[in-house]
């Protein structure tokens, strides 16, 4: 069986599922994320909590797992998100 998925989503966190091969290169290769924020939210952030997201990777491993955690655990996405960087926060400080 073939299922068109995507990647991250939390199917990955628990499933082994394979990647076909896209010897082509149509779909583009890898996607990057970048942190986003409007003039008039800068505010709202302290200069070093700003500097630490800045410094977030998140791979598609991590990324699968948070997503199950929310979609199929339920468990409130602040929460999710707040417990990862606590659980992070040494590894992002290295940087």
């Amino acid at each position: 069986m073939i299922v068109p998925l995507w990647k991250p989503q939390f199917l990955h966190y628990k499933h082994q599922i394979r990647e076909l091969l896209e010897p082509k290169g149509l779909l583009g290769g890898m996607d990057k994320a970048v942190l986003l924020l409007r003039d008039d939210k800068k505010a709202l952030f302290t200069s070093a909590q700003l500097e630490l997201l800045n410094r977030c990777y998140f791979s598609n491993d991590i990324i699968a797992a948070l997503d199950y955690q929310v979609s199929r655990e339920n468990k409130p996405i602040d929460e999710v998100t707040k417990l990862w960087l606590a659980q992070n926060k040494a590894e992002l400080n290295q940087f």
